[in-house]
């Protein structure tokens, strides 16, 4: 695992509320909401490598997303998905980037309908 995420998975798994996660987090540059995903992940496994499979979900999604409701070619939607970007920063490192790109995805599939 890398630094970062293993900080952001103690930041998480060292807080017992909300508030408590709030001051945890509150030093870091980023949003609350992954702490907060992560924090809730945590009850359901303790295991660091949960966040990873988390990630694998969301980048999944994010290739599903891509695949069934974008306009591109199939060659644009093979070469979008494995982007440096969306390949290995947001869907190999388990970061704060994926869950925003998942929603903003979610959200350009709807806008179409």
């Amino acid at each position: 695992m890398w630094r970062d995420e293993m900080q952001a998975w103690l930041i998480a798994t060292h807080a017992h509320s909300p508030i408590q996660l709030y001051n945890n987090a509150r030093y870091e540059g980023h949003p609350l909401g992954w702490f907060f995903i992560l924090w809730l992940l945590h009850f359901i496994s303790e295991n660091p490598e949960s966040m990873k499979i988390l990630n694998v979900i969301l980048a999944t999604g994010c290739v599903a997303l891509i695949t069934f409701y974008s306009p591109f070619s199939r060659l644009q939607k093979i070469l979008l998905s494995f982007s440096y970007y969306l390949f290995f920063e947001y869907g190999m490192i388990a970061r704060n980037y994926l869950p925003a790109v998942f929603l903003l995805l979610c959200i350009c599939a709807l806008w179409r309908k």
